[in-house]
């Protein structure tokens, strides 16, 4: 006898809007494959986004973008819990998160995609004015420079220092 079965694996979605405090990327194991666990890794686009090695994390190891945004459960050799938190995602958050687990060989691979909504404004055409949302990370330093640009890359509004510079700005946005 011959029989074939096809077998689909969906990778788990989370979404969330952009300005969250943090989002999770659930992953958890068998308790019992724990005792073979020295690594785990997250990764996205092959850059490595968070280390566990020989029971603690390994921020040296990952890539600087991510090294204070994320964290694991300090737990995890106990609770099998491999989930990574990512603190304050953006857009650019967005993509397919992968977990590698492993001692000798590779134990364990896992995907979550995350998508990260970026805020949706409507409003009636002819309104005097409207506020577009934004937050960073991280507070910004006095030198620090904010560009908003159009679709067709125009400068709408320039500050720098802390300070606007209409003069920067494409005439069609000056005095607006």
């Amino acid at each position: 006898m011959n029989k074939q079965v096809e077998l689909k694996v969906r990778v788990p979605q989370v979404e969330v809007d952009s300005g969250v405090e943090s989002v999770q990327l659930i992953c958890k194991i068998r308790v019992r494959l724990i005792k073979k666990l020295p690594k785990v890794e997250w990764t996205e686009n092959k850059k490595k986004v968070h280390v566990y090695k020989n029971g603690s994390d390994q921020p040296e190891e990952q890539h600087q973008v991510y090294r204070d945004w994320t964290e694991m459960n300090e737990d995890l050799l106990k609770t099998g819990d491999l989930s990574l938190t990512l603190k304050y995602p953006t857009d650019w958050d967005t993509n397919t998160y992968t977990v590698y687990s492993w001692g000798e060989n590779i134990l364990m691979k896992k995907q979550v995609e995350l998508k990260v909504r970026v805020p949706q404004v409507k409003v009636d055409s002819g309104v005097e004015s409207v506020l577009l949302p934004c937050k960073t990370r991280v507070p910004l330093s006095e030198e620090a420079k904010v560009e908003w640009k159009d679709e067709d890359n125009n400068m709408v509004h320039v500050n720098r220092n802390r300070s606007d510079h209409p003069e920067e700005q494409h005439q069609v946005y000056r005095d607006e």
